[in-house]
């Protein structure tokens, strides 16, 4: 089988709920797909989400694209008080984000999504 065959491409979907706006992850967040997530995130903040929800309960994977996504999502919303937070991540998504010490930069929570 050849990579192209095993790889899972990103899915997002999204909602806003408030202030939040909360986006569905499925598949794999990595550099072919890291650039759809920065173009939604950042629609999302223009209009009006002050808070960026992260389900990731289906995302299978996350390289060095998807992380600095996530940091730039985070560092763009830090001015105005807001956040990014990341609910349900997989094991190993999580121990990606323990490994390099994002678990301190973007909330991890447990529980799903909330409407408000």
């Amino acid at each position: 089988m050849s990579m192209s065959e095993t790889e899972m491409p990103l899915t997002l979907s999204h909602k806003k709920t408030n202030g939040d706006a909360v986006i569905a992850l499925v598949g794999e967040l990595d550099l072919a797909s890291a650039s759809d997530l920065a173009q939604l995130a950042e629609e999302l903040v223009r209009n009006g989400a002050s808070n960026i929800i992260m389900d990731a309960q289906r995302l299978t994977f996350c390289d060095s694209s998807g992380l600095r996504i996530l940091v730039s999502i985070a560092n763009d919303l830090r001015p105005t008080g807001g956040r990014v937070a990341i609910v349900n991540p997989q094991p190993i998504v999580l121990r990606v984000l323990e490994l390099t010490g994002l678990d301190r930069t973007v909330e991890i929570d447990w529980d799903p999504p909330k409407e408000r």
